[in-house]
């Protein structure tokens, strides 16, 4: 319960998701978030897709590294191979590196998506910065969407610092309640 993240009376599994799910409904005329519908839209038993745009699954999936691939072998060598680099290589390797993770995380949802007979063949976008939302998200389905990446960009940090306050609003008043419920 305490990983989850609280916006506007919706619970979300990111902060990310959040600030998504709400450009989503500003954007998007008509979009209004439904868990289930079109937030966090199952596929099989265990697995879900962040959102479900006019038929079409949209994952947000930020890339950390040493996330993706865990305290492993693989992440050490490439670590090393990181370090091996002058820094000004670093930047296009670790980008190329969350790529190919990202196509990685791609093609498990896509395999997932394809197992369920309800979504089968249904278009997948996935993305994994504010930058590639904009571009392959809310420019094709929104309106009213800045024209310009870097007030987008602004937009996006100003939600992810609301949608931070507020949860930590929410989750003091749970505590609080919880305390509350067990004297």
């Amino acid at each position: 319960i305490w990983s989850m993240v609280y916006y506007r009376g919706v619970q979300y599994s990111s902060r990310s998701m959040a600030v998504c799910a709400t450009l989503l409904e500003t954007h998007i005329p008509g979009f209004k978030i439904k868990y289930g519908e079109n937030l966090e839209v199952p596929v099989g038993p265990r697995q879900h897709v962040d959102f479900l745009i006019n038929g079409t699954f949209v994952e947000y999936h930020p890339i950390v590294i040493k996330n993706e691939l865990g305290n492993s072998s693989h992440y050490r060598r490439w670590v090393q191979r990181l370090k091996s680099l002058s820094f000004r290589n670093q930047n296009d390797f670790a980008e190329g590196k969350k790529d190919e993770l990202l196509d990685d995380y791609y093609n498990r949802r896509r395999a997932a998506i394809d197992r369920d007979p309800l979504h089968r063949g249904k278009e997948l976008i996935a993305v994994r910065t504010p930058h590639t939302f904009w571009k392959e998200v809310l420019i094709r389905f929104g309106k009213g969407v800045p024209s310009h990446i870097d007030g987008f960009v602004g937009q996006f940090s100003t939600l992810m610092d609301q949608v931070t306050e507020e949860n930590s609003v929410q989750l003091k008043k749970m505590r609080a309640r919880l305390i509350h419920e067990s004297e």
